[in-house]
């Protein structure tokens, strides 16, 4: 298990060497096209998703 100070947390040079070594994971639950956004945002409220939820260009 990994704990990250308040004061790393503010350094994002820092959280990015985490993710690059795979130390820290961003979990996607869902990705969506920009012609989804509604569908997207409709997901996102559902309260049901876990993670994170990407809206590509």
């Amino acid at each position: 298990m990994l704990f990250v100070s308040s004061v790393e947390r503010k350094r994002p040079e820092y959280s990015k060497k985490l993710l690059d070594e795979g130390v820290l994971k961003a979990h996607v639950c869902k990705t969506f096209p920009f012609a989804e956004m509604v569908e997207a945002h409709l997901e996102l409220e559902s309260g049901k998703t876990v993670g994170k939820i990407i809206v590509t260009l």
